[in-house]
């Protein structure tokens, strides 16, 4: 059941690419949420467990799940559009407008997804009051050591003092997150990267050495 439209949009795409049949008549009645039958219950990991394979991962699959999960426990209903008001009035609470933010689904792979660096920077300052800091942290990936930033940062010797989170679709490199700097400073940072020309290894390149300055002068 796909109440996404970007995820419908895409499903499309490669059934008519590889001759799959789905269709696209609107769910029946009987079919929706106020209807089904519950058959069983799954107990996920705890929260922050989930949330580190996420981050540390790139879990895409994880993150949507999350959010329509979270619909699905306020509301008592996991869909897109319930979940994503959820995530809207808390964005605004902490200082995230709507032009800040906009996203249509939660896996983050969509090109209609579109964040400011300062809106991610106002997320990691607010984060780093909550009481939930040190399980928000600890869940950002580790460069040279988690998998999906096992090759960032290589060579520095404080890699291991970063905090971040990792975004890729095709001409979009972004590394957002915490740096510890030599005189043993924490410092929120976000770095997005649009429309590049050349190689994608030049772009990341780039971005660590920013890191790295920072991390030596600062």
């Amino acid at each position: 059941m796909l109440d996404n439209p970007c995820t419908k949009n895409r499903l499309y795409r490669y059934s008519e690419r590889y001759n799959l049949n789905v269709g696209r008549e609107n769910i029946p009645p009987k079919y929706r949420y106020k209807n089904l039958i519950r058959l069983f219950d799954w107990c996920s990991d705890s929260l922050g467990v989930v949330i580190s394979v996420i981050n540390k991962n790139s879990q895409n699959f994880f993150a949507e799940q999350t959010l329509k999960t979270m619909g699905a426990e306020l509301y008592g209903e996991g869909s897109f559009k319930l979940s994503t008001r959820l995530v809207e009035n808390w964005l605004e609470s902490i200082g995230i407008g709507k032009d800040d933010v906009r996203y249509c689904d939660g896996s983050g792979l969509s090109y209609i997804n579109l964040a400011t660096p300062s809106a991610i920077i106002k997320l990691l300052e607010y984060m780093h009051t909550s009481p939930y800091f040190i399980t928000y942290y600890e869940s950002l990936a580790i460069p040279t050591i988690d998998r999906s930033v096992r090759r960032r940062m290589t060579g520095h010797p404080l890699a291991n003092k970063m905090r971040t989170k990792t975004g890729s679709i095709e001409n979009t490199r972004t590394f957002s997150g915490y740096l510890t700097t030599r005189k043993g400073c924490l410092v929120a940072f976000s770095i997005l990267v649009n429309n590049y020309s050349v190689e994608t290894s030049e772009v990341d390149d780039w971005i660590d050495r920013v890191c790295a300055y920072f991390i030596d002068n600062f």
